[in-house]
């Protein structure tokens, strides 16, 4: 019965595919998540915060690493 749970979960959907992500908020908190996904290779696609400025900040990181800009979103629904 152990042996059922000795894999981990990550590796059914396949640990080497690249993720799309969407990150709500984009202060400290969000911008750290962004960056180390990015580094890890997977793709920032959504960002959504109410500060438009922070939005900005933002997306212009990720156009930095190379990436196409994210969508925005002021409503996280």
């Amino acid at each position: 019965a152990a042996a059922a749970f000795a894999a981990p979960a990550v590796q059914a959907a396949g640990a080497s595919e690249k993720l799309n992500i969407g990150v709500i908020g984009s202060g400290g908190r969000g911008t750290k998540i962004v960056t180390e996904a990015m580094k890890l290779g997977h793709r920032c696609v959504a960002l959504c915060d109410v500060a438009e400025f922070r939005l900005d900040k933002l997306a212009a990181a990720v156009e930095q690493a190379g990436q196409d800009r994210p969508e925005f979103y002021a409503d996280y629904r």
